[in-house]
């Protein structure tokens, strides 16, 4: 069995309840760990390379949203260039 087909065909043995929940958990984990990566980048960032110390927290945190949004951006980017090459082999 390839690992692809694994869960499509696993509710039908446990229900399709358990299938829901198992589901939703790993999405609710995942969201969770892209989350604190995400945070942690922003966080580092701006930190170690705006030197966060010396400006007003008005413009900290402008900034902070900004630079969270463009990892963000660049999160998505990476992912959809992995994708195509997957998707190319």
């Amino acid at each position: 069995m390839v690992a692809d087909e694994l869960f499509p065909r696993w509710p039908g043995r446990i229900g399709l309840m358990a299938g829901i929940f198992f589901l939703l958990g790993i999405i609710a984990s995942s969201y969770a760990s892209a989350d604190s990566a995400l945070a942690s980048l922003t966080t580092s960032f701006c930190i170690d390379f705006l030197d966060f110390r010396s400006k007003p927290e008005e413009t900290k945190q402008r900034q902070k949203n900004i630079v969270h949004f463009s990892f963000s951006v660049l999160i998505l980017i990476i992912i959809l260039i992995v994708k195509e090459i997957n998707e190319s082999h």
